[in-house]
């Protein structure tokens, strides 16, 4: 998983890459400072684009980026889309 910059998060799975776009936003009463916009069905990046990623694994994807924030202090939440 990496932060490329301040506008989206990849995360990588072998050959397999999913993009997300965050934002940046002020503390609110839960001390959220960034939102993780996910899309309702989440598919992998480009050349896997057709397959949609199962409930099973993005649940650990979602883990593995979670924990990932959490590593870097970033705190965060996942937003539906």
């Amino acid at each position: 998983m990496k932060v490329p910059d301040i506008h989206r998060v990849v995360y990588r799975e072998l050959d397999k890459s999913i993009t997300l776009e965050i934002e940046g936003g002020g503390s609110s009463a839960a001390n959220i400072n960034w939102n993780i916009y996910v899309p309702t069905v989440p598919r992998w990046d480009r050349p896997f684009e057709f397959e949609i990623i199962s409930d099973e694994t993005w649940t650990l994807v979602r883990e593995r980026i979670s924990c990932s924030l959490q590593l870097l202090e970033m705190k965060h939440a996942f937003i539906n889309t």
